[in-house]
């Protein structure tokens, strides 16, 4: 199945037993969402948990999402129009994740801002539940680093003296800062959170990353194989975004559940390019 400089689609998708789904055979809205970029937006569905803390996402701007889902979908996108200005489909593809940090960071910051006053808000009402620290965990276990969320969850509870917990959260809150995907990945892998790589491991394996790197890798190696890796990495990064759904109202916004796989798509990408692009 793999003699011969080029894989074809047909050939690749009987080969990894998966159906193959490259932009060619894509139909109805995911084919759409690659001719047009800003397609994407129609049909992503993110799905999973409900959405935590809406409170807490009332009054956030939402452009910085909308940038992301451009980029996104930007990402997805090499056709023969892009070719004319892109000569390099790993650049290209590169260069679209890294402009995710700015926007992600934004979005970070501003959800971790609002979280800051709602869950001081409350705290300084009386009593909270202990389901409603449990929410607060998850969103702030989405926002900021490992070290900065064990100091702060240990003071989420209803136990001992409330006003003494209030005085010990808003110390640390002042201090804690927005923590994302592209920071976690500037540390070496042994520093890195083992909830944080079982994530990204998670989706390398839902995006079929070992089984494209094999076939990358097949002597000899060449553009035309380099090509057909890519459509198959793109084809795949849109059909993971396909099952769930990106929200694009002020009132409704990015969750715990999203951020963490949207973060840890963005790192086996990377990941992904930095080990197989050309030097």
């Amino acid at each position: 199945m793999l003699r011969g400089p080029l894989i074809s689609p047909a050939d690749f998708g009987v080969w990894s037993g998966r159906p193959t789904t490259h932009p060619g055979l894509l139909d109805g809205a995911a084919a759409e969402a690659i001719r047009r970029p800003w397609a994407l937006a129609s049909i992503l569905d993110f799905s999973g948990e409900p959405v935590i803390l809406a409170t807490v996402q009332e009054t956030l701007n939402t452009s910085h999402q909308l940038v992301i889902i451009a980029r996104l979908s930007e990402y997805c996108q090499y056709g023969r129009i892009l070719k004319y200005h892109e000569s390099d489909p790993w650049n290209y593809m590169r260069r679209k994740l890294l402009e995710l940090e700015e926007p992600l960071a934004a979005v970070k910051e501003g959800l971790l801002k609002s979280a800051k006053a709602r869950l001081l808000q409350e705290m300084s009402q009386g009593a909270v539940l202990e389901e409603r620290y449990a929410e607060y965990k998850t969103l702030f276990e989405s926002l900021i680093s490992r070290g900065d969320f064990a100091d702060l969850a240990i003071h989420l509870n209803s136990g001992g003296d409330l006003k003494t917990r209030i005085e010990m959260v808003r110390e640390m809150l002042t201090r804690v800062k927005p923590h994302h995907v592209f920071l976690e990945e500037k540390k070496s892998p042994a520093e890195r959170s083992p909830s944080w790589e079982k994530l990204v491991s998670e989706l390398s394996e839902r995006l079929d990353l070992a089984l494209l790197e094999r076939v990358l890798n097949h002597k000899p190696r060449n553009a035309k194989r380099d090509s057909v890796v890519l459509r198959r990495l793109r084809s795949n990064v849109l059909e993971y975004c396909s099952v769930v759904r990106i929200p694009l109202s002020s009132s409704d916004t990015f969750t715990p559940f999203m951020l963490p796989r949207i973060e840890a798509l963005i790192a086996a990408n990377l990941r992904f390019i930095k080990r197989n692009r050309p030097i």
